[in-house]
């Protein structure tokens, strides 16, 4: 039995054979034939057969990372959900965190950021002596 992939494969390869021998002459006769019986080129999506709206298809640039950085003035994407933001270039502070959500914690035998000025530091984790003040 094949999987659906090499049937597809199978289906490809066999109709781009098949277009890549026809003549010109018989190009011409095969396009007249489809505009007889009112076939067009699909537009749109579809699922099977059926036409269906146009779904929304969401950001897969992150698929594709070539590890370089974005040029000059642009944003990277947003990793997927549930995964870590890769940490920023040396010497850049993190973007700040979304509203309501706590920073992540600093790497190990990092200080914390001191907080905003009119702030309260966040507690020690339990068991740990809290920083002695500035």
């Amino acid at each position: 039995m094949l999987l659906d992939g090499e049937i597809v494969y199978n289906y490809v390869t066999t109709f781009a054979e098949l277009g890549q021998s026809l003549s010109s002459d018989q190009e011409a006769t095969l396009a007249a034939l489809r505009t007889d019986a009112g076939v067009s080129e699909p537009v749109g999506a579809y699922l099977y057969s059926e036409p269906i709206g146009m779904p929304e298809i969401m950001n897969t640039d992150f698929l594709f990372d070539d590890g370089e950085p974005p040029p000059d003035g642009e944003e990277p994407p947003p990793p997927p959900d549930g995964e870590e933001p890769p940490p920023p270039p040396d010497g850049e502070e993190p973007p700040p965190p979304p509203d309501g959500e706590e920073p992540p914690p600093p790497p190990d035998g990092e200080e914390p950021p001191p907080p905003p000025d009119g702030e309260e530091p966040p507690p020690p984790p339990d068991g740990e002596e809290p920083p002695p003040p500035p």
